[in-house]
């Protein structure tokens, strides 16, 4: 899991392993401040963003 700034900075990388596919992870961005995030999950050589809206 990775979580960049919108100008591409990297802001935090964290390795998960799953079981059967399926992974439940919290983490807090309290820290962060107001703005757009990108989330990248990885998993199996498979990759997914979403765009995270923090107010």
């Amino acid at each position: 899991m990775y979580l960049y700034s919108i100008t591409g900075s990297l802001l935090f990388k964290e390795q998960h392993r799953s079981s059967s596919g399926k992974a439940r992870i919290t983490k807090s961005v309290q820290q962060l401040g107001s703005g757009v995030y990108l989330l990248v999950i990885e998993l199996d050589g498979y990759r997914k963003s979403y765009k995270v809206l923090k107010q």
